[in-house]
């Protein structure tokens, strides 16, 4: 949970203060939650604890009466099996904020449709923002030397429906022994591949030193919302390959190729933890494709101060 403070640097006008309800640890909320309250930091906001005038939380939150109340939206529950729970009921404080608060911001255009038809349209203010990074993650900078002529990375809290094994199919696929696949991230199955690179966990302070050692990122992950992953690689400078589902083609956009490698998502609920496995032949071909990328990728607008002004703006 973090608290926010505002400098009084105007003597005429009253403090401002926010409240930032954000759980978890290594969760994609929670990483950006932190980054977000650094940036606010940095843009003169200071912590506080006690009191709030603005209350803005992540996924849920208890409604705080004679406050401005902003809800930040990721996705909701749609897994038709209660892989990690019963869906429904996972939902229902989702649900509650969703129609409590008083703004809302999605982490996408995917985002927004998904709660669209499964909660209703809303016409409270709301708006999508992207996730952003620091600009520590940027082309520029001291990067990995991997011991291949071309190397291609992936990243991510290893899941399901992450298809790590599609990308290792397409990558054997491709079948060319001057290009490497690093795997950024704990994986419970190894593949022994002499081209393919496991290094683990990564702190994030360290992500850049090896994102910038490679030439493509690949993220075929099945109907993510907007996955920190693909905004750090694309800051990095490296093009993403990814699929036509969810909302990482909205990220992505022309700094990379986007692939359709199932049927168009319907928004419905579906067995999220066996998802559709991709053709490794058009994974292979989208690799060599993204391989062969020679114009800059050049994304300010992922930076996190870029954000935190949106969400300030919005939330103000």
């Amino acid at each position: 949970m973090f608290r926010f403070l505002k400098k009084n640097t105007d003597s005429s006008s009253s403090l401002k203060r926010y409240y930032l309800n954000c759980r978890g640890n290594r969760t994609g909320p929670a990483i950006f939650g932190k980054r977000l309250k650094n940036e606010f930091k940095e843009m003169g906001w200071v912590y506080n604890a006690r009191s709030f005038d603005y209350n803005l939380a992540f996924i849920s939150g208890n409604y705080c009466n004679g406050k401005v109340n902003v809800l930040r939206l990721d996705g909701l529950y749609f897994d038709i099996d209660d892989t990690v729970g019963n869906t429904d009921e996972l939902n229902i404080p989702i649900r509650k904020s969703y129609y409590e608060f008083d703004k809302i911001i999605f982490q996408s255009n995917f985002s927004k449709e998904m709660f669209f038809r499964h909660f209703g349209n809303i016409k409270k203010p709301y708006k999508v923002i992207y996730n952003g990074v620091p600009k520590y993650f940027s082309p520029i900078g001291k990067k990995y030397n991997y011991p291949f002529d071309r190397t291609i990375v992936c990243s991510s809290t290893w899941r399901a429906h992450k298809r790590l094994e599609g990308i290792i199919d397409g990558f054997k696929e491709l079948n060319n022994s001057t290009i490497g696949l690093v795997i950024l991230g704990k994986c419970e199955k190894i593949v022994n591949h002499k081209n393919i690179v496991y290094l683990g966990n990564v702190k994030a302070h360290n992500l850049p030193y090896y994102l910038r050692g490679a030439d493509a990122f690949v993220h075929l992950t099945w109907l993510d919302c907007c996955p920190n992953v693909v905004v750090e690689a694309l800051a990095c400078g490296l093009p993403v390959l990814c699929s036509h589902n969810g909302g990482t083609k909205e990220l992505v956009r022309d700094s990379g190729i986007i692939l359709k490698l199932e049927d168009d998502y319907n928004f419905q609920k579906v067995a999220l933890y066996t998802p559709p496995k991709p053709d490794p032949g058009i994974v292979a071909d989208g690799m060599k494709t993204l391989l062969e990328w020679n114009k800059p990728i050049e994304r300010a607008d992922l930076y996190i101060d870029h954000v935190s002004r949106q969400y300030i703006d919005f939330i103000t």
